[in-house]
């Protein structure tokens, strides 16, 4: 086979490229026979195959501790051409930190002990790596406020509520949401992202602990709904060089609430909703602690709906489920909910010392 330029971005490809390896395997196809596929028992299965040990062989150093990232980079060659060369990416940290450990300080001989091969092999083609030393990437400076435009990283909008620190975690910082928007309806993985709402998708915040910092929805039929006294709630610990933002409302500073809402909201009482979609929007309690159920709970049709109890109900009508998630203050500024449901003549919010409780936080004022 030649070794022309083209099939080497195709071995790249099968490597870094969420690719299925049939996928690969017929490019590899039609670059080397011009036809998208062979016939059956013909060499497209022993192409997939290739790929698929490819990756397996070369998994074991990507995933090395000190291994920063993998990437395809570009060199000049001798003749000024361009060549293509796998590119690691090594912590420079790692040696100072292995000379502790009374290992050879040089790139080359901890690269030799992360297992990262001076070149890759597949099938009878030879890919030049580099391993380059870079300092440890951190995300650009960020600051985040309540009312923002968030999600999960595979979820639907929804708005940054406010900010809490988990007991016994003084002084780190976490953003609190509705589950539905950071919590993957209750499937979040640890380490899954939250982003922020912009070209990017900038990761704001990660799930800490998906076991205790995210509610777990429990889905029921219409026929036979349970109502539970679970809130749709999640927190996400702010990642490193993101910072909060404190931006005042109207009246001053947000404020912890001095009487538990859970006990003191009534009917009649007037509240503000800072939405990501609806900010500062007003709404009157029409009832304290009720049970209700949200139909087609995260899309996951007509027939599932989750019931909750020790709802508080508004005459606030949202259309716009972004602003799921965002918080609820009195007139004394003080944070008294996290809305969760809404629909054409009214929006439902959780009190927020029940959130609290369920999510094992505080509030950061």
């Amino acid at each position: 086979m030649s070794r022309d330029r083209d099939f080497v971005r195709l071995v790249l490809d099968a490597l870094f490229k969420g690719i299925e390896p049939d996928k690969v395997a017929e490019e590899i196809v039609s670059h080397l026979f011009g036809v998208r596929s062979l016939p059956k028992k013909k060499k497209q299965p022993f192409f997939a195959k290739a790929v698929r040990a490819f990756r397996k062989d070369n998994k074991k150093w990507i995933n090395q501790p000190y291994v920063l990232g993998a990437g395809v980079g570009q060199r000049l060659d001798a003749v000024g051409e361009v060549e293509y060369v796998v590119d690691v990416y090594l912590d420079k940290s790692a040696s100072e930190v292995e000379s502790a450990r009374q290992v050879d300080r040089s790139r080359a001989r901890l690269a030799s002990r992360l297992g990262i091969p001076l070149k890759v092999e597949f099938l009878d083609q030879a890919v030049r790596v580099d391993v380059l030393e870079i300092a440890k990437p951190k995300p650009v400076g960020r600051r985040v406020k309540i009312g923002d435009t968030i999600s999960h990283m595979t979820g639907e909008k929804g708005t940054l509520g406010c900010f809490v620190e988990k007991n016994g975690e003084p002084g780190e910082p976490y953003l609190l949401s509705a589950c539905h928007v950071i919590g993957n309806c209750g499937s979040a993985q640890t380490n899954d992202k939250v982003v922020a709402d912009d070209d990017d998708f900038t990761e704001i915040a990660t799930i800490a602990d998906a076991s205790n910092d995210v509610a777990k929805l429990e889905f029921s039929h219409h026929g036979d709904i349970s109502y539970r006294s679970i809130t749709d709630s999640a927190i996400a610990k702010l990642l490193e060089g993101v910072t909060i933002r404190h931006a005042p409302v109207a009246g001053g500073l947000l404020k912890a609430p001095a009487v538990p809402p859970s006990t003191s909201l009534a009917a009649g009482q007037w509240v503000t909703i800072l939405g990501a979609s609806s900010p500062n929007s007003q709404a009157k309690i029409l009832h304290a602690y009720c049970k209700t159920y949200g139909a087609d709970y995260c899309a996951m049709g007509a027939d599932q709906v989750v019931g909750f109890s020790g709802l508080v109900m508004t005459d606030l009508d949202i259309a716009d489920p972004g602003d799921s998630g965002s918080i609820v203050i009195n007139d004394a500024n003080e944070i008294v909910g996290l809305v969760v449901l809404s629909c054409d003549t009214n929006t439902w919010f959780h009190p927020i010392d029940r959130v609290l409780d369920q999510r094992k936080a505080k509030l950061i004022v």
